[in-house]
């Protein structure tokens, strides 16, 4: 299962999501201009995460911030893209 390129393209009434273990990809710019978006919790620790997922989808003034696996893919997309990540404990 995937969230294809676009998917959720300006789509501001979305502020929080829970990608579920199925997921294994996220296209290019799935979240795109999703301004209010500041909480994303990551099930699956080998995500497949495109460049740009999140691309211009926190407002100003508001922190992003990513949960998932320490040492998986959403913590490496939170570092390079200086989001906030915030490990789950099982």
């Amino acid at each position: 299962m995937k969230i294809g390129e676009g998917a959720f393209y300006e789509c501001s009434s979305l502020t929080s999501i829970t990608i579920p273990e199925g997921v294994k990809k996220i296209g290019k710019e799935a979240f795109r201009y999703c301004s209010f978006l500041i909480d994303i919790t990551i099930l699956n620790k080998d995500l497949k995460i495109k460049a740009n997922t999140f691309y211009k989808s926190k407002r100003k003034g508001f922190m992003q911030t990513i949960h998932g696996y320490s040492d998986s893919t959403a913590q490496k997309y939170a570092e390079k893209y200086g989001l906030t990540f915030v490990p789950i404990v099982d």
